[in-house]
């Protein structure tokens, strides 16, 4: 058998099979991307096995983790020279609801990008509705709602120095109004 394959990724190594196998070591999740995704370009399959946590298992977290974001092909064995392989493709999450300040903010989450929805208003009641710079995620990143609990109040007091940032019809996307209404219902729901 001339095909090249992971056999494991655990105990901080990634391991190639055949008598020219290499072994890769890597300390976070970051930096096993880094070389999952190097392996995937070269060609190397991933075991994949119905029990414990193979390689495809692992490569699925870094996906769903977002640090991973391309297909990859599993093998399977059912006999001695007797294997299949078969593509895992990258799982396109729809839009979702993350966190929220009833009738003051809801933070949406589609792919790579986070969506902020403020309620504004006093007498007439409206949204600004922005995406997330680059900033914006790092500083989330780092201190969670804390951060847009600030953001949401700075753009309350001043909705005017967001209207160029702002989504028009951002609420009434069909993926936005699923977003909320899964969100709703997971969170108020009457025991």
């Amino acid at each position: 058998m001339n095909i090249k394959y992971v056999t494991q990724i655990q105990n901080n190594k990634v391991i190639t099979s055949g008598i020219f196998g290499k072994s890769y070591k890597y300390s976070d999740y970051p930096e096993l991307a880094e070389i999952v995704d190097r392996l995937i370009d070269e060609g190397l399959y991933f075991v994949d096995e119905p029990a414990g946590w193979p390689p495809a298992a692992m490569l699925k977290t870094l996906q769903e983790k977002k640090l991973l974001n391309k297909s990859f092909t599993a093998i399977t064995w059912s006999g001695p020279d007797q294997y299949r392989t078969y593509p895992v493709e990258v799982e396109v999450l729809p839009m979702k609801v993350v966190g929220e300040e009833c009738w003051s903010w809801m933070l949406f989450e589609e792919m790579d990008s986070l969506y902020l929805s403020v309620v504004c208003g006093s007498v007439g009641l409206f949204t600004r509705n922005i995406a997330l710079n680059e900033e914006e995620k790092r500083n989330y990143e780092s201190e969670g709602f804390e951060f847009i609990k600030r953001l949401s109040e700075m753009i309350r007091m001043n909705p005017n120095d967001y209207a160029k940032r702002h989504i028009k019809c951002f609420d009434d996307l069909e993926n936005t109004k699923e977003a909320a209404t899964a969100w709703r219902f997971q969170h108020d729901r009457k025991p």
